[in-house]
């Protein structure tokens, strides 16, 4: 019984570690984009352009969505799961960087080669994950047709602008 109870408490550190690891990574992330009043204010804004209020909001599930995936990866069986592990930092790091020069600086250029190589590591861990750990996988699923959505936005703002 007392192993039992050892066991459950190192699952769930380890996932509370996966989870607030991610989200800290989106709350630094958040601080160095800076206000995106400005960019609210001073940009011409495609449709669909949700608030800035709401796209923090989908960022902050993200990242906490990002560390759930982690920790199902970290937790698969799967001899495949280190590559699977060493693309997910791939896509967390560029998920980190992506909003910094697209809110804080405008550097739309550089924020859409950002996407784009975040999207192509989306694509790689998809395609890992289809062997390695399905319900990361339905996770990261969801998480690129969030990244689809910042693509649109920048793409139509980059137009715009």
């Amino acid at each position: 019984m007392f192993a039992f109870k050892i066991i459950n408490l190192r699952k769930c550190s380890t996932y509370i570690i996966c989870v607030l690891a991610s989200l800290s990574l989106g709350l630094i992330s958040a601080l160095l984009s800076g206000s995106k009043e400005y960019f609210y204010t001073n940009m011409i804004l495609p449709a669909f352009t949700i608030s800035g209020g709401l796209f923090t909001f989908i960022w902050v599930i993200a990242f906490a969505l990002l560390g759930v995936s982690a920790y199902k990866i970290h937790r698969s069986k799967s001899v495949d799961k280190d590559a699977c592990l060493i693309v997910w930092a791939y896509v967390i790091a560029l998920s980190f960087l992506w909003p910094i020069p697209f809110f804080r600086q405008q550097l739309l250029v550089i924020s859409l080669i950002l996407i784009f190589l975040l999207l192509a590591g989306l694509y790689i861990l998809i395609k890992r994950l289809f062997e390695v750990c399905k319900p990361a996988l339905y996770i990261m699923i969801l998480y690129t047709i969030f990244i689809i959505y910042s693509a649109y936005l920048n793409i139509a703002v980059l137009f715009l602008n």
